[in-house]
């Protein structure tokens, strides 16, 4: 596998000191692509959000059971539904981010947290972008310590490009610029073919909360 350029990132997950800051990143979104390469998306162009991720997640793991992967996909493991200890809900009532990759490389270990939406009718892009999307990296309900979170979007009509550009102009539009870092919404990056560009936007967030980059990845299932 190859990968083009390094990670835009110049910040690293609260909990990466000693690794790669581009390395991890860049890892993560290797297996994102070795996941989803081992899908057959037509079969779940209707299919709902957690069925994808639970595949998503499901073809990942098996990835790491391939005697022919490489070695160092032995330092990381990746879980679905992770709950979320805020200190204000318990057991059951915590809220749960839906994809999140841990390297086992060394302590504390590092994470990189994934929120998944689908995009397929028309108030989608709200809702990738609402309280219980993008919107809770920002307000610091999801991965509050992290610099480096994503956002998947599981493209059930059109084309991925298609809903990519409504993001970006919701983003450049609405209330979120005020919130954005940089000249321009977003910055485009190719981790790997098979999951196509990557865009990333970086973002203030609120009260002390670090500045945060949200890598968007957009996944045909049409």
């Amino acid at each position: 596998m190859s990968v083009s350029g390094k990670s835009p990132s110049g910040a690293s997950n609260s909990s990466a000191t000693g690794l790669a800051r581009e390395v991890f990143c860049r890892h993560v979104h290797l297996l994102l692509a070795e996941g989803y390469s081992r899908l057959i998306p037509n079969q779940l162009r209707k299919a709902a959000e957690e069925d994808i991720t639970g595949e998503l997640v499901r073809t990942i793991n098996e990835y790491f059971d391939d005697p022919s992967s490489p070695d160092w996909v032995s330092r990381y493991m990746t879980s679905e539904e992770e709950r979320v200890n805020d200190g204000k809900r318990l057991g059951k009532a915590r809220r749960r981010l839906d994809i999140t990759f841990v390297c086992a490389a060394q302590r504390p270990r590092p994470r990189f947290r994934f929120e998944c939406k689908r995009l397929g009718k028309s108030g989608d892009v709200a809702k990738y972008l609402s309280g219980d999307g993008m919107g809770a990296f920002l307000d610091g309900t999801y991965a509050a310590d992290d610099h480096q979170v994503g956002m998947i979007g599981y493209v059930q009509s059109n084309t991925t490009e298609s809903w990519a550009v409504r993001i970006q102009r919701r983003l450049s539009n609405g209330s979120f610029n005020r919130t954005l870092i940089g000249a321009t919404t977003w910055r485009n990056f190719q981790f790997e073919s098979r999951i196509g560009m990557t865009r990333v936007s970086r973002h203030r967030r609120k009260s002390r909360l670090p500045i945060v980059d949200v890598y968007h990845t957009f996944l045909a299932f049409t």
